[in-house]
């Protein structure tokens, strides 16, 4: 399915403006808004589809963002997410765990050894299919909002 519309967030103005260019591009309307992903400018119940891509590794509060995706989606809506994940090989989960105090220092808050399919499946989510990616480092997970 092509999108009638897109609402984009980005908290970071700097990146916003980067994004601009991108945006203006877009064969849809793209609205972005400066907001964080813990408090959606939305109403309850909007959306059809919510995606994101590589940004729960950095999101302060992943729970509250959750919530968040689960209040503005509709009932039964598609939830996909893209991102890097702890690993399932348990020396690299550590080394991640080890590396992420630093890594988050220099990356903007990245966490490298966030279970996200874990804070999904907390939140309520029901998982569809998880597909991973690079031994993986790197996970697509395609979920319905509880509804």
């Amino acid at each position: 399915r092509r999108a009638a519309s897109v609402d984009a967030i980005e908290p970071d103005a700097a990146m916003g403006r980067q994004s601009f260019d991108r945006i203006r591009r877009a064969r849809v309307p793209v609205r972005l808004h400066a907001a964080g992903a813990e408090a959606l400018p939305f109403p309850d119940d909007r959306f059809d589809t919510v995606i994101a891509t590589l940004v729960f590794c950095t999101i302060p509060d992943p729970a509250r963002a959750l919530q968040e995706v689960r209040r503005v989606a509709k009932p039964g809506a598609r939830f996909v997410l893209f991102e890097h994940v702890r690993m399932p090989n348990r020396p690299m989960a550590a080394l991640q765990t080890a590396l992420t105090p630093a890594w988050s220092k220099i990356a903007d808050g990245c966490r490298l050894d966030r279970d996200t399919a874990g804070l999904v499946r907390s939140a309520g989510f029901s998982i569809r299919r998880m597909d991973s990616y690079a031994g993986g480092l790197f996970v697509k997970i395609e979920c319905v909002t509880p509804g």
